[in-house]
């Protein structure tokens, strides 16, 4: 049972960033006003099933017979509920037709995917009323309902594409939410919905495919580091110090990294070396899918973002093949989004360096352990462990172990994992290595760490320290300590003498006398435990 457990916390734990950026998970239904305070928002889910009958179907939308449509592809970041969140097809196919001024789509739903809406073309703008009917199943209606994607959250009467002539594309820019409802607006709930900025492209376009590396191409380690860019509740915005292992392979003018995204880690984006000694990464290159359970199935991509003019773009890296090195310029942004060319993004890092590890000796720099919780002796931390030297060298991560210490009024001993309450420890040990990933009990460095001890509750701090054996040598980084409580001082206030020789005193440093209560107590300046 403890196993199971500590596997859902891991799961849980393994979306942490989920809270800063922007994507759309619940593990039941909540209501609409309870939104994510970030750009893509919580749903309310409605229950098929459990909704009044539909009106007519003589409401629903159809279009002229003679009417002459076109094949369309969705861009945008979508998701529907079936006992959890999960993203649509990023390559969601429709059918557009034009009658005079009057244009028609169909597909704008996840369940009612044959369903038309009608829209009016004016001053290159396609407005489209809210509440139109789509049709019902049988037992349930279904209506496309538009709404705010920011607080206060509300219903729209319509909601309007941008359309370019020239080129037949349809844009909706970020702020208005696209939703299929029992009703003619959201406050029973919905069953999915468009979110962010959403193209309507003319023509197919081809699944989405993960790049692959070339066989016969060696990877070799590098050393990512970033500012992970957030904002906080109040929307001040945050820059944290992050520093990862990745890999990187280089075939001719073809660079292919590894790495750049915690959730898919094992994908590869690639790029290519131009003239000008820049490696340009296209935008849009899928990174896969990861199923996180109850909370929904979600796609990731890599896109290049400009700052200067807000505008998702091809991603440049100033390569020094003497350094070993790829740079990123100031205004030029790695996004790590759930749509293709989307800006709405699951990590987003600036000031990125990606540099090659070249073994060497050196005192790893000082780590520190970022969140810290107890539950009753199963504790969780997450670690933030620096891959570069006191120097600012690259470390190799299969060189690198960490290990705990556990302060108790200033009596500091090393943490003990005993082998065979751990998954993946076999033998009592001290040490766990950087790359140990169980999915269970321990992440890739440190991400998250789960551990066991009976006297937790005494503990005043929890260090972690860092070992390197590169370059045929040994060093420790500095502890890095978490602050848990404060010390009992009354205690270290007793002294043995005299009358008080036999004196008391619980660990709050109060003097007790009668019956005890079990716990622990000092008395000659030592503590007992009474059971």
């Amino acid at each position: 049972m403890k196993k199971s457990l500590l596997f859902s916390i891991v799961a849980l734990l393994s979306m942490v960033a989920w809270g800063r950026n922007v994507l759309p998970i619940s593990s039941a239904p909540i209501t609409v006003a309870e939104k994510s305070l970030v750009a893509a928002p919580f749903k309310a889910a409605a229950h098929l099933g459990q909704v009044a009958k539909a009106p007519a179907l003589a409401d629903v939308v159809t279009p002229p017979q003679a009417m002459t449509t076109e094949t369309y592809t969705l861009q945008g970041s979508g998701f529907y509920y079936d006992g959890g969140w999960t993203a649509m097809s990023a390559t969601w196919s429709l059918l557009v037709g034009f009658d005079g001024n009057d244009v028609y789509i169909r597909g704008l739903g996840y369940y009612m995917n044959e369903a038309w809406v009608q829209g009016t073309l004016a001053d290159g703008k396609v407005t489209f009323a809210s509440g139109q009917f789509l049709g019902n199943d049988g037992n349930d209606a279904f209506y496309l309902v538009a709404t705010e994607s920011v607080s206060p959250w509300g219903d729209l009467d319509s909601f309007a594409f941008d359309y370019d002539a020239e080129t037949g594309t349809f844009t909706l820019e970020a702020g208005v939410d696209i939703n299929e409802a029992p009703a003619a607006n959201s406050e029973g709930g919905i069953y999915d919905y468009w979110t962010g900025t959403v193209k309507l492209v003319k023509g197919e376009v081809e699944a989405d495919e993960v790049v692959t590396l070339p066989d016969g191409v060696t990877p070799e380690e590098y050393v990512f580091s970033a500012k992970s860019l957030s904002w906080d509740d109040n929307g001040n915005e945050q820059r944290d110090d992050v520093s990862r292992s990745m890999m990187v392979a280089i075939d001719g003018n073809d660079v292919y990294l590894q790495g750049l995204s915690t959730n898919v880690a094992e994908a590869w984006v690639k790029g290519e070396l131009n003239a000008g000694g820049n490696v340009v990464f296209p935008a849009g290159q899928y990174l896969g899918q990861k199923d996180y359970s109850m909370f929904g199935i979600y796609d990731f991509y890599f896109n290049g973002y400009d700052n200067a003019t807000g505008e998702i773009k091809d991603l440049p890296m100033a390569y020094d093949a003497d350094a070993d090195r790829f740079t990123t310029a100031a205004n030029d942004w790695v996004r790590i989004t759930t749509s293709k060319y989307g800006i709405q993004s699951y990590a987003i890092y600036v000031d990125v360096v990606i540099e090659k590890v070249h073994e060497q000796a050196g005192t790893p720099a000082t780590p520190s352990i970022i969140a810290y919780d107890d539950d009753g002796g199963m504790i969780w931390v997450e670690l933030d462990i620096p891959l570069v030297d006191t120097e600012g060298n690259g470390l190799s991560t299969d060189k690198l172990s960490y290990k705990f210490y556990t302060d108790i009024n200033q009596d500091i001993t090393p943490f003990v994992f005993v082998g065979g309450d751990y998954v993946s420890i076999g033998e009592d040990t001290e040490e766990i290595p950087y790359n140990l990933d169980d999915n269970t009990e321990f992440l890739r460095g440190g991400e998250v760490v789960i551990m066991y001890a009976y006297d937790s509750e005494e503990w005043n701090r929890l260090g972690v320290q860092t070992i390197y054996r590169g370059g045929g040598e040994e060093h420790a980084s500095e502890i890095g300590w978490f602050e848990i409580k404060a010390y009992a001082t009354a205690i270290t206030d007793v002294k043995a003498t005299t009358d008080a020789d036999n004196a008391i005193y619980d660990m709050q440093g109060r003097r007790v006398s009668g019956t005890l209560a079990s716990g622990i107590y000092v008395s000659a300046g030592k503590k007992v435990l009474v059971k």
